[in-house]
């Protein structure tokens, strides 16, 4: 049932963005890729962001790498495969063919996520 909010929490955060403008000239990512987080195991997670339109973005996680162009707006989206829970802190590492820009995020984990209200 948790991961099912979990994608939602996703979706919801790809429809309503609240980090960098659309069609920035920097890469961006979106604001809830930051240092010190831990992403969701067993599932395909998104990352997303914002850059040049046409801009070939590769994001690196756990030895593995996915690519997108960013889209007539700047905006791009990678699925990275389901990973495994690990305790041990990985980076993730996300880069732009025009400008090689790169975006290094530290201390990523892989484990349960848990959304919660009151």
């Amino acid at each position: 049932m948790n991961r099912v909010f979990v994608y939602a929490f996703m979706y919801l955060a790809i429809l309503f963005p609240c980090g960098g403008a659309i069609g920035a000239e920097a890469l961006t990512l979106h604001g809830l890729f930051a240092d010190n987080m831990i992403l969701q195991r067993d599932i395909p997670l998104p990352v997303w962001g914002t850059s040049v339109a046409g801009d070939k973005v590769a994001v690196s996680f756990s030895g593995k790498t996915q690519e997108a162009v960013a889209d007539k707006d700047g905006k791009w989206i990678v699925k990275l495969d389901p990973l495994k829970a690990s305790s041990e802190a990985q980076a993730m590492t996300v880069s732009s063919s025009i400008g090689n820009q790169k975006l290094k995020i530290e201390n990523v984990l892989v484990g349960d996520v848990w959304l919660c209200s009151g």
